[in-house]
């Protein structure tokens, strides 16, 4: 069975991409965008969801 905490992880980390999906889509055709902004935001949702995987291992 799930734990609520493991179903919470999964609800911010689908967020947050959906978070940073927008803000590409948003920024893309302009010139407000940078990839910097791009590899940080994605560095972000990864480091954010390896530390939920350790989390959730670590019980």
């Amino acid at each position: 069975m799930i734990r609520t905490s493991n179903i919470l992880n999964i609800i911010i980390a689908l967020t947050t991409l959906a978070l940073i999906l927008y803000w590409i889509g948003r920024f893309n055709g302009t010139d407000c965008f940078a990839w910097f902004d791009y590899f940080i935001s994605f560095g972000t949702l990864f480091i954010n969801l390896g530390i939920n995987i350790l989390a959730a291992f670590g019980k």
